[in-house]
């Protein structure tokens, strides 16, 4: 007897992580199961069966292996639901990458040479600093933008990277107004 069409279907979605057992006679329970498919028969019955993707799966993490550089970081939503948070609170309890002793590049802007200013990481403590790609970043946006969503600037503190060092007022902008994106992320990053 075949299986109606509707539990072939729900056996694709789903698969059994262990078997259970029959208390009476310690056999295993399958008398509600389906039975496996031939896998030549490969029916979705006209529907998109996602495939499994790299957030869904739990790796261990290794807290002393996330990277400081903003740089070297993957997205915060390519880490499994159960762990971001875990790794938003490790990232906040390390603070901002401030690499105060570095010896910043000076770009040309207009004839003028200009650079990260040093300063800034006083005035704004959310900033981070790449050496590996002479650019600025923003900590609490990296670590909540999933949740809050895109504040004006886009990507441009959170994914990109901001290297204009002619126009320090980007910073201040980014920071917005009290109902920003970047004020919810920090509101989120002190609530954590």
């Amino acid at each position: 007897m075949k299986p109606h069409p509707k539990q072939v279907l729900i056996g694709k979605f789903f698969k059994r992580k262990f078997q259970e057992f029959d208390d009476v006679d310690g056999s295993p329970n399958i008398g509600n199961d389906v039975q496996e498919q031939d896998d030549d028969d490969d029916d979705n019955f006209g529907l998109n069966i996602p495939s499994t993707s790299s957030p869904s799966i739990l790796h261990t993490i290794d807290f002393n292996d996330l990277h400081s550089d903003p740089l070297d970081r993957p997205p915060i939503a390519s880490y499994h639901p159960n762990q971001r948070d875990d790794i938003r609170r490790h990232y906040l309890v390390k603070k901002a990458f401030q690499p105060r002793n570095h010896n910043f590049p000076f770009k040309a802007y207009n004839g003028k040479p200009r650079r990260f200013n040093v300063e800034w990481f006083d005035k704004y403590p959310w900033l981070e600093y790449s050496i590996n790609v002479d650019k600025a970043y923003c900590l609490c946006c990296y670590l909540f933008k999933e949740t809050v969503g895109n504040q004006g600037g886009r990507y441009t503190f959170s994914t990109e990277g901001f290297c204009n060092w002619s126009k320090p007022c980007a910073l201040k902008e980014h920071v917005g107004k009290v109902d920003s994106y970047h004020n919810k992320a920090m509101q989120k990053s002190d609530s954590c």
